[in-house]
């Protein structure tokens, strides 16, 4: 049934609001949920935005409303699936709130060289660059993506002079060389541009304490033939996948980042307590103490869902329940190198 927003008064979004929060602090909720809270937060937006006394709360609402977008905007359409459209269209809507937001137009940047649009990859990537350095937030570019933004940047630009090349010799002009440069000299920097980026696509982190970079075939490969009593998750470009023993499931975002933060950042000495989450959950600051044990019963039924043995176990810290990984089996970890997290987990 539509919530009609239009009809609900500022009161009404707000209890609303409320509710669906706490719903969304559980995993595997129906991804309506999704649509429905953007929509509640910008109904909020509208009825508030154009009062200078509520100057103040319209900022922490557009702030809100970003701040999901860009954590789960490219799971809009369902809560384990990434979608490039649906991701292109939030954070689109990210750039209607923040026109300058680095993060949005990093993001757009790679979905736009990924389509093979190297007029709009350039176009982000610049806004990207040009933007990060007024921001000391969350979504600043971190070290390894203003690094990814240059090489992206100039691969992309190089395919649009290549193209240009191209166009112009079509034309028969007689010019001699085209700026002293070869149409397969252009092709043969491209090239390398594009090795770099494919064989350095992700990170790979193993229990041996190694870290290593992959191509997205050598992840897809290690990802499906590895020991089978050896956890891999797999932060791939269409879900988030844990696979253990020849069976996988897929992970919501929030169960994937979490799982991935125990078993990187977390021991019998040092166990996470839900405040311990905030670097890898934006919900985590509201989450009360049996949604933590709630999220972490689910995550573990998920894993034991694939023949795994109980790895995630419960202990307290300050009267805070508390979790971790009890390093009782091998794993390996594989994410995207611009990941906004990869800085936590990679040392420097």
């Amino acid at each position: 049934m539509p919530l009609r927003i239009r009809d609900k008064t500022l009161e009404e979004l707000e209890e609303l609001e409320q509710s669906y929060k706490e719903k969304l602090l559980v995993d595997d909720i129906e991804y309506s949920y999704h649509y429905e809270y953007i929509s509640i937060l910008e109904g909020i937006y509208q009825r508030v935005r154009r009062n200078r006394e509520d100057s103040d709360y319209a900022t922490y609402v557009k702030n809100r409303i970003i701040q999901f977008l860009i954590h789960y905007g490219t799971y809009l359409k369902t809560i384990y699936q990434k979608d490039d459209s649906t991701a292109r269209r939030s954070l689109e809507k990210v750039l209607s709130y923040d026109r300058t937001s680095p993060i949005a137009h990093y993001r757009l940047g790679f979905l736009a060289y990924k389509h093979q649009n190297y007029s709009m990859a350039v176009t982000h990537f610049n806004a990207s660059l040009e933007n990060t350095s007024h921001y000391n937030n969350q979504y600043a570019l971190t070290e390894q993506q203003l690094y990814y933004a240059h090489l992206y940047l100039t691969n992309s630009s190089l395919y649009i002079a290549a193209s240009t090349h191209q166009s112009m010799k079509e034309l028969q002009t007689n010019q001699g060389t085209l700026l002293g440069v070869e149409l397969s000299s252009l092709y043969e920097v491209i090239d390398q541009g594009e090795q770099y980026l494919r064989n350095n696509a992700f990170y790979k982190i193993d229990s041996e304490l190694e870290v290593s970079t992959c191509s997205k075939e050598q992840c897809e490969e290690l990802a499906h033939t590895s020991s089978a009593k050896r956890i891999v998750l797999y932060f791939n470009d269409r879900c988030n996948e844990f696979i253990y023993d020849n069976h996988s499931t897929e992970l919501s975002e929030q169960q994937a980042v979490m799982l991935r933060h125990f078993i990187l950042k977390s021991s019998m000495e040092k166990p996470i307590t839900r405040s311990g989450l905030s670097v890898v959950s934006h919900l985590t600051e509201e989450m009360k103490k049996n949604t933590y044990s709630k999220k972490m019963q689910r995550l573990n039924d998920k894993l034991e869902g694939c023949g795994i043995t109980r790895v995630i176990q419960t202990t307290s810290l300050h009267g805070e329940p508390a979790y971790y990984f009890d390093k009782s089996l091998p794993y390996t970890i594989l994410f995207r190198v611009d990941d906004n997290a990869a800085d936590e987990y990679i040392p420097r």
